[in-house]
């Protein structure tokens, strides 16, 4: 009996403890799995999102294209809701447009307020040119690039109803400055002085110079806003300071969207105070009558 008893006893010790080893792996096991399952359906969870964010796309139109070049408006960049529209005007008078400062300083700025518009005149180094109602073999660059811009872009930037025209010119000069082609004006004259004050850039009106008779003027008076800026950083590598602080500068300027006009009454709305200024309406730069430059063939700004 001794020999049964005791010889059971170890047996039974040991199917015992093999049925606890396969219990505990078993319930590890299952634990495990719960816990990976639970992990799963965190991350599939309904209330994540991924979100991309929102870039304005850049369209590219060209409006004209000639023997004598090419007119594209490229736009919009910054705000593209905003109710206020800026047009920049690159290439009048300009030999080349590439590896300008404006666009890429532009395109740098990622908190406008304003929504802009570039119109690019480029105009072609062909030589060769048959076609008659325009005498090309001997047109200078900027008699090209004027009627490019008088034909094509002056006549969209009106249709279009901006708030503002820029046109921008290339220096050879060590300063650069910007101007209003007349006197006449309230709030292309507040923007000057508001951008004088902000960045530095001189107020100054060259003599002698007819591109103002292409864009600016008659921008100008169909009583939408213009100024010209004359920028030695046209031609730049990349970025120019002196650029995106003009852009800047606009930004800040508050111009009156709701009528699109120069009058008296948009001056209380101008982050600049003129008092000095007339109060009639005259104005008004639907009334010009005297434009500042003269009718005579002299460029200093031409590269």
């Amino acid at each position: 009996m001794y020999d049964d008893t005791g010889g059971s006893n170890p047996k039974r010790l040991l199917i015992i403890l093999l049925v606890a080893l396969i219990v505990v792996i078993g319930g590890t096991i299952l634990l495990n799995g719960q816990t990976s399952t639970e992990f799963e359906d965190n991350t599939t969870d309904e209330n994540v999102t991924n979100e991309t964010p929102e870039v304005n796309p850049i369209n590219s139109t060209v409006l004209g294209n000639t023997t004598w070049g090419t007119v594209t408006k490229m736009g919009p960049y910054g705000n593209a809701s905003s109710d206020t529209k800026i047009a920049y005007v690159l290439g009048v008078n300009q030999n080349s447009v590439s590896n300008n400062s404006i666009v890429p300083s532009l395109e740098s700025q990622n908190e406008l307020k304003y929504a802009y518009y570039i119109y690019l005149i480029d105009v072609s180094n062909s030589q060769n040119n048959n076609d008659n109602t325009n005498s090309s073999s001997n047109m200078s660059v900027n008699d090209k690039s004027q009627l490019l811009a008088k034909e094509f872009a002056t006549p969209d930037i009106i249709n279009n109803k901006y708030d503002c025209c820029v046109d921008i010119h290339s220096t050879n000069d060590s300063n650069s400055y910007v101007f209003v082609a007349s006197d006449n004006t309230v709030t292309s004259k507040n923007l000057i002085d508001h951008i004088s004050n902000t960045t530095g850039i001189g107020s100054y009106t060259p003599e002698g110079v007819t591109y103002t008779e292409s864009v600016s003027m008659p921008i100008l008076e169909n009583n939408i806003p213009s100024i010209v800026y004359v920028t030695r950083e046209f031609y730049s590598n990349g970025i120019s300071n002196e650029v995106t602080g003009i852009i800047s500068a606009i930004d800040n300027f508050v111009f009156d969207v709701s009528s699109n006009s120069n009058n008296t009454n948009s001056q209380s709305s101008n982050v600049v105070d003129d008092s000095s200024t007339s109060t009639s309406n005259d104005t008004n730069e639907t009334n010009i009558t005297n434009p500042t430059m003269s009718g005579s063939n002299v460029n200093s700004e031409v590269d």
